[in-house]
């Protein structure tokens, strides 16, 4: 079953996922969303469990209330891990 939700605090983080498996989680790049690995999506989750984010900023995310740095990008990923309960995931970007 694929779900779309989001974190909570202050800055909440869009994902979609689906599958199960070991996580693999897509990482788009400026000007992308999570939209942008669907077909990566939908090919893999019979084999794992495949989520795409959109980083804060962009998508369904929330935008960042002040400069943004790239170790931002890094704690929101971190907390999407926690998020989701996972502590190692396989990283496509």
């Amino acid at each position: 079953m694929r779900v779309t939700a989001r974190t909570n605090g202050p800055i909440s983080i869009a994902y979609e996922i689906t599958g199960t498996g070991p996580l693999v989680v897509f990482l788009h790049g400026l000007g992308g969303s999570r939209m942008s690995w669907q077909p990566q999506l939908d090919t893999l989750s019979d084999q794992f469990c495949v989520g795409a984010w959109d980083s804060r900023g962009t998508g369904d995310s929330d935008d960042p209330p002040t400069e943004l740095r790239f170790s931002d990008f890094a704690d929101d990923l971190r907390h999407l891990l926690d998020h989701l309960g996972v502590e190692r995931a396989h990283l496509v970007g």
